[in-house]
C-alpha cells in the first residue's frame, strides 16, 4: 500500500491511496487464461495473422482449464459452402503450449 501526500500549510494531506496485491508465484490463480488469449496463441503458433479468413475458435474448455481449439476455413462454392479443417489444438492453460491433438 502506498499513499500520495501533500503537505499544505502545517497539515499533510493524503492525496492518494494504492494498493497492489502482492501474488505468490505459486499461486496460479494469478493469472487465468481466457478464449482470446488461447485463440491468439494459436494465431501466433500457426503463424495465421489476423487478415486471413481462417477460423480459429475455442470449442470447448477442459475440466484441467486446457482450451481446445478448432482452426477451420469455410470453402464456398457454386452449391453452398463447407468447413475445411485445418486441425485441433489444445492450449495448456498453464504454460500456454500448444499440442496438435488430430
Amino acid at each position: 500500500m502506498t499513499y500520495e501526500l501533500a503537505h499544505k500549510d502545517d497539515n499533510w494531506i493524503v492525496n492518494s491511496i494504492n494498493v497492489e496485491r502482492l501474488v505468490d508465484r505459486n499461486d496460479i490463480s494469478e493469472y487465468t487464461m481466457t478464449e482470446k488469449d488461447a485463440i491468439t496463441i494459436v494465431r501466433n503458433n500457426l503463424e495465421i495473422s489476423q487478415e486471413l479468413d481462417t477460423i480459429v475458435e475455442v470449442d470447448h474448455i477442459e475440466d484441467n482449464g486446457d482450451f481446445t481449439v478448432h482452426v477451420y476455413d469455410i470453402v464456398e462454392h457454386e452449391d453452398g459452402s463447407h468447413t475445411s479443417t485445418r486441425g485441433w489444438y489444445t492450449v495448456d492453460s498453464h504454460d500456454s503450449t500448444v499440442e496438435e491433438i488430430m
